[in-house]
């Protein structure tokens, strides 16, 4: 009544790249000299959408940092609790 049904298993094979194979940052395409990333020169322009409603409704951006530190549900584990 029962047949037993062969089961087909791929076998498992893993493939470990030498420590010497890998491609060097400067040899791989794209990839020029390297340089320490300018904050100037990757600032993008505010949206010219976001800057007209911003105007329009006398809204003005956050400051993040000042907001990070006078927020009363912050989490800040290095400071003592008071």
């Amino acid at each position: 009544m029962f047949t037993l049904k062969p089961t087909i298993v791929r076998p498992n094979v893993r493939v470990q790249a030498k420590k010497n194979d890998f491609v060097e940052p400067a040899e791989a395409p794209g990839e020029g000299r390297r340089r320490p990333p300018n904050e100037e020169e990757n600032k993008a322009e505010m949206h010219p959408l976001k800057k007209f409603i911003m105007e329009k409704f006398k809204i003005v951006e956050i400051d993040y940092e000042k907001f990070n530190k006078d927020n009363k549900w912050a989490i800040r584990p290095d400071k003592d609790k008071k």
